[in-house]
């Protein structure tokens, strides 16, 4: 029998998704089965695997070292003072990419500057993206242990485009994550980019169209009436500068759909400026031209979380993260001025 209490970073996940990474190699059926019959207790009760844990929770596996080790369960002596958790194979360090640089960090959450040509998730074929990063970089700075990696993996939370730069959310415990993702499902987040676009005549305000993705060109199709299968994608506009080349506009996200405000802005006749992929390359010329530009003028420069986070560090907090050096060139080059800090 093996006893094990659960600590802070293991708290807040479902005790079968516990279970299963406990006893990686064991299937769901197995585990169901001896909540059933009790060879595994929850504060020594009965339980159904669909239980909350909390910190100091205690488990009671009534299973065989020879069971525990063929599903992959770690060795006893995985923990300090009790028995280990979860895998013991940890995160490995970070080969020679340094962590962009972080904008906020607590216990349970970092907020990281991604530069531009960083992928978040994994492509295939692509190097390391900012996930399989994540957790060497905490693990090498001493952010995390190679416990709590056991526990729970760190990720982010949000996408960027490859080449769109800015601001990443990731979660660092279970708290982080369960918090940062349902902040983003129920829109309690206020998320604003800046894009360098070609200019236009766009009255500001807040526009709303349908979207259907092309999956073979990997690109979004929009159209200002509903249609079988379409999202909905709302979008506010505010333009804050112009110049003779180009326009810096302010996006405030409002719903979150794949390629969101390269595809609407595009729509609406004013395509970001370098994008390869919704942009107009007659209109987008001289721009790009004169400033070399290699990939589209996007940046999340903004969020603001509301005065009831969860994450009482975090409640009514605004964050920014300063556009990198070729986006604060074409600024610079165009005269144009930057946003309000109260803005």
């Amino acid at each position: 029998m093996r006893e094990l209490v659960i600590r802070e970073a293991e708290a807040g996940q479902r005790l079968d998704k516990f279970l299963r990474k406990y006893m990686r190699d064991a299937g769901s059926g197995f585990l169901y089965k001896m909540l059933r019959k009790k060879s595994i207790l929850l504060n020594r009760r009965k339980a159904a695997g669909s239980e909350l844990l909390v910190p100091g929770d205690r488990l009671e596996l009534f299973l065989s070292e020879e069971t525990l080790t063929r599903f992959g369960a770690p060795g006893a002596e995985g923990r300090s003072g009790t028995a280990s958790a979860a895998r013991t194979d940890g995160a490995a360090l970070p080969s020679g990419r340094k962590q962009p640089p972080a904008v906020y960090e607590d216990g349970d959450v970092l907020i990281l500057n991604k530069p531009a040509g960083m992928l978040v998730q994994p492509a295939s074929g692509a190097e390391p993206a900012l996930s399989d990063l994540l957790p060497g970089w905490l693990l090498s700075r001493g952010a995390v242990s190679r416990e709590d990696l056991r526990a729970v993996t760190p990720a982010p939370v949000n996408r960027l485009d490859r080449n769109t730069s800015g601001l990443v959310l990731c979660g660092k415990t279970m708290a982080g994550l369960q918090y940062l993702s349902q902040a983003l499902r129920t829109r309690d987040l206020e998320k604003r980019y800046l894009a360098l676009t070609v200019p236009g005549s766009v009255p500001d305000g807040v526009y709303r169209v349908y979207a259907l993705k092309d999956r073979c060109a990997n690109r979004m199709k929009l159209s200002d009436r509903p249609e079988s299968g379409a999202s909905e994608m709302v979008t506010g506009i505010t333009v804050l500068a112009r110049s003779p080349l180009c326009q810096l506009v302010l996006v405030r996200l409002i719903t979150g759909r794949t390629h969101q405000i390269r595809a609407h802005l595009a729509w609406l006749g004013i395509p970001v400026a370098g994008d390869p992929k919704y942009g107009l390359r007659t209109a987008d010329a001289p721009l790009t031209e004169r400033y070399r530009l290699t990939r589209q003028m996007l940046h999340a420069w903004e969020v603001r979380f509301p005065s009831s986070a969860e994450i009482t560090a975090l409640q009514g907090r605004t964050f920014r993260a300063g556009p990198p050096a070729d986006f604060r060139r074409v600024m610079n080059g165009e005269e144009l001025r930057w946003p309000e800090e109260g803005g």
